[in-house]
């Protein structure tokens, strides 16, 4: 007889009733398979006999897992019946709930569990029914859950299946630490016991679907009790979504705030009376208080200059009542005590999210860019005073020309008249000072010569301290500290030499009662130079640094904002011209270098010249002796220029020369007559700025006519760019005026025609 047949056969032993009524009979072994089945159960769970014999009990009901079976096994020790309710899941088709009672029974000393399942009482189901299976439940947008003790499910909505994937009779048949990666069944009894105290509770959790994904949830879960039974209710929202919001919008949040924090701008936001409720990282920096000490403070009282206050509460007023303020400007001091120009704008705005008002201050630190705008500014001034220094001097120097030029022809007609000739020297002295100041002038204006010598910096600054060795006062004291290895520079050493020694002399009159002048000198990479970028090209990399150091009364902001400026002076009236600085830096502007100065009053002086460094050996300029007067031969001068002061002193010169002279007062009259008698002219005295014709274009006039003809350049301005550039083309030479008669003699002496003069007056070397 098989197993089977014994089974059955003790069943209808005891009640053979069981093979007639509507109830799920289920045989297993001890292990949980499944044995044998009554035919209803075969009938409502659409198995074979055969099919049976092969499933363990957890396939039918997935409750009874190994561990579930084992422990309701356990159960029976006491030697009553088991009774629980779980979900049958048949072979096709949804799953169902029901009653089920396990027994012992032994047959033949072998343990047989007999599981007998019956639809629920009506008295149980009927008010759960009515309060979990109603339509309104299922209709629920979130996943609604209602839980026993033990953590079995025994409602859940079709949103809960939506959201984890699986059927209802899947997730009946599940239980809650199943579906809740974070919770084990230890935890799942402290949960309970909490929730059964605080009867509501909100909170965040997670979920694993039926793939194997976790979503994290918001669950609401409350105690409710009914039929005199236990049960939580919980509702949980996916809210993937909203993390995902949520976490691009604290993103977005700290890339916000991380802009705001690292912006090199002021930001600050204040409360409705002005006290701070935020600042960004840049407020620190310059304001030098850490936010710690700003928060709450009142931003006028503690960073707005104790000048600027009385404007900033009205400012801060105007913006609270709703008129925005922009590009107001401001000085905030410091913690250090240093004060700062901000350029402020305040507007109105909500602070966070409450109903107070409050201002957005956002302030751009120009300081630098108002000390760069007042240096452009002082430049431009330096500039226009330039250019007018520079007209004076060259319409003084014309008039310097007659005075002189008559002067010295006075002291030719007046040999063996000793007191007449004493007034001609003494004209021909002042005017010599006169031609001084102009020089001066025109080295401010940047108007000076433009000789291009190798000089050696520290040579000229020896010369300076020896000449300064012998006049200065004894008290001074002078020290050397040329540090540079090679300071060669390209330029003037006139102009040089005298630049250096207006400094020092400045230098030794701001210490009446003695001090320390000192010279340095270095050398500094271009970066470092001020105002390099402004500086005219090519721009070196490399400059040699003068520093001229004194130990003197010192100057306060304002006299070094004009100490450049012609004819400014801080000395007692008749003890400087206010010229020496000025010729100073415009001699320094004209080398392509630049000068800076500073002092404060009581504190001694520093002026800083910066020269191009020039790699290479020096080369010393050597004086050329100064040659007597002499008479070319049979020289035919054709003088051009507007002022007839200078072409009647040019003509009376070329006549003591012995030169023939023919004088034209504008350039179109020259160029035509030298168009019809070129060969009549053997040198050319052209001044280079005239009115309606300047000199330039009358050079180029001539040379298109005779490209032989030698052209002397004279002008009121030293030697220029202009000049030099017709030096170039093949302009014979250059005079500055005022000159004199040996310096045109000189000039003249250097020409060699091209052609002379025979005693028949025809030129030699001339077409017929």
């Amino acid at each position: 007889m098989s197993q089977s047949d014994r089974s059955l056969g003790a069943i209808e032993q005891q009640a053979d009733v069981f093979r007639h009524l509507p109830l799920l009979v289920l045989c297993c072994d001890g292990g949980g398979a499944v044995i044998d089945a009554n035919p209803a159960a075969l009938t409502r769970l659409g198995l074979s006999q055969d099919l049976l014999s092969s499933l363990c009990v957890d396939a039918l009901i997935p409750e009874l897992r190994p561990e579930r079976w084992r422990s309701t096994k356990e159960s029976l020790r006491s030697g009553s019946p088991v009774r629980f309710e779980a979900t049958v899941l048949p072979w096709q088709g949804d799953g169902f709930r029901v009653e089920l009672e396990l027994t012992l029974l032994s047959l033949d000393n072998e343990a047989l569990y007999v599981l007998v399942a019956r639809e629920p009482s009506p008295s149980r189901m009927t008010p759960l029914l009515e309060q979990f299976s109603c339509e309104a439940w299922d209709h629920v947008e979130d996943a609604v859950y209602f839980i026993r003790e033990d953590g079995s499910l025994i409602y859940v909505n079709p949103a809960a299946c939506e959201m984890l994937g699986y059927s209802r009779a899947e997730l009946l048949s599940m239980r809650m630490y199943e579906i809740n990666p974070e919770v084990s069944p230890q935890r799942w009894a402290t949960i309970w016991a909490a929730l059964t105290q605080q009867r509501r509770r909100r909170f965040v959790s997670y979920h694993t679907t039926r793939g194997g994904r976790t979503i994290p949830v918001e669950v609401s879960a409350s105690i409710v009790e009914v039929g005199g039974e236990t049960f939580s209710c919980a509702f949980a929202r996916d809210i993937a979504a909203r993390r995902t919001a949520e976490d691009a919008h604290r993103r977005e949040h700290a890339l916000t705030a991380s802009l705001i924090d690292t912006a090199p701008i002021l930001i600050a936001v204040l409360d409705s009376a002005g006290r701070v409720i935020r600042a960004n990282r840049f407020a620190e920096t310059i304001s030098g208080y850490s936010l710690d000490e700003l928060l709450g403070q009142s931003w006028v009282d503690t960073v707005v200059h104790a000048g600027d206050r009385s404007r900033s509460e009205h400012l801060f007023r105007q913006a609270m009542s709703g008129v925005p303020i922009h590009g107001a400007g401001c000085r905030i001091q410091t913690k250090t005590g240093n004060v700062r120009e901000i350029h402020c704008h305040e507007q109105l705005l909500s602070v966070t999210d409450t109903s107070d008002v409050g201002l957005l201050l956002i302030g751009q630190d120009v300081t630098e860019q108002r000390e760069l705008e007042q240096s452009l500014r002082q430049s431009e001034k330096l500039q226009a005073i330039g250019r007018l220094a520079g007209g004076i001097a060259h319409d003084f120097n014309n008039q310097l020309t007659g005075i002189m030029g008559w002067a010295e022809v006075l002291t030719w007609e007046t040999e063996g008249l000793p007191t007449l000739r004493e007034c001609a020297d003494r004209i021909m002295l002042a005017a010599e000072r006169a031609r001084g100041l102009t020089s001066q002038l025109l080295a401010y204006s940047r108007k000076g010569p433009h000789i291009a010598r190798d000089v050696d910096l520290h040579g000229l600054v020896h010369e300076t301290v020896s000449m300064l060795q012998r006049s200065i006062d004894k008290r001074v004291h002078l020290n050397l500290d040329l540090g540079a290895t090679d300071a060669v520079v390209q330029g003037d050493p006139t102009q040089l030499a005298n630049a250096i020694l207006n400094v020092a002399l400045n230098a030794r009159d701001a210490m009446p009662e003695g001090g320390v002048l000192t010279f340095c000198t270095r050398l500094v990479p271009g970066k470092d130079v001020p105002g390099f970028q402004d500086l005219d090209p090519p721009l070196p990399a490399e400059f040699v640094e003068l520093a001229v150091m004194d130990t003197g009364l010192g100057m306060d902001e304002a006299a070094m904002s004009h100490l450049f400026e012609p004819f400014f002076t801080t000395k007692q009236e008749g003890q400087g011209t206010g010229l020496g600085m000025a010729a100073t830096y415009g001699a320094i502007r004209s080398h392509r270098g630049a000068i800076s100065v500073e002092s404060a009053p009581g504190r001694g002086t520093r002026i800083l010249i910066y020269l191009p460094h020039l790699d290479g050996g020096t080369e010393r300029a050597v004086a050329t002796p100064a040659v007597e007067p002499q008479t070319p031969v049979s020289l035919r001068v054709m003088v051009i220029d507007d002022e007839e002061a200078v072409r009647e002193v040019s003509a009376r010169f070329l006549k003591r020369l012995e030169c023939d002279v023919t004088c034209f007062a504008n350039g179109f009259d020259a160029i035509e007559h030298f168009s019809r008698a070129r060969r009549e002219v053997d040198v050319v005295l052209l001044d280079l700025v005239m009115p309606w014709l300047d000199g330039k274009s009358v050079f180029f006039a001539l040379r298109r006519i005779d490209p032989a003809v030698p052209i002397i350049l004279v002008s009121g301005f030293s030697r220029d760019e202009t000049a030099q550039s017709l030096i170039d083309e093949g302009a014979s030479d250059f005079i500055a005026k005022p000159f004199t008669l040996l310096t045109l003699s000189e000039a003249l002496s250097r020409i060699r025609p091209s052609r002379s003069i025979a005693p028949d007056g025809q030129a030699i070397g001339d077409e017929a």
